[in-house]
């Protein structure tokens, strides 16, 4: 049986930043809220659901968490996308000055945290 990774959460939204697997193989992904693990039922509670893929060969009852910089890289393209969008449909009437502040935002976000990560290695 597969280990969770996080590979797991590529193609994913941001809004998705948990992944468990359930006693059964089936692989949740969602939104944590409070993920744990209920032999009652045999299924993972406290999570917005996403989506579930059905009988998957990963190892049962592991839970995985997704990166914080992996995260912020797409909700970095996607507020990129949702910007582009809007300048073509609205064009002039955007104020494009606040929509590249919040970009810079998060990639000084993101560079903050590779630094991080990278003292952590060294």
């Amino acid at each position: 049986m597969e280990k969770l990774t996080q590979e797991i959460f590529e193609g994913m939204p941001s809004k998705v930043d948990w992944a468990g697997v359930d006693y059964d193989g089936e692989l949740n992904f969602g939104k944590a809220i409070n993920p744990r693990y209920t032999w009652a039922s045999e299924r993972w509670r406290g999570f917005e659901e996403y989506k579930t893929v059905e009988n998957t060969d990963y190892e049962r009852l592991t839970s995985i968490r997704r990166d914080l910089l992996e995260l912020k890289k797409v909700q970095l393209e996607e507020l990129k996308d949702s910007n582009r969008m809007a300048w073509h449909t609205y064009g002039s009437e955007l104020c494009a000055g606040d929509m590249i502040r919040q970009e810079k935002e998060l990639e000084k976000e993101i560079l903050q945290l590779e630094e991080t990560y990278a003292s952590r290695t060294n």
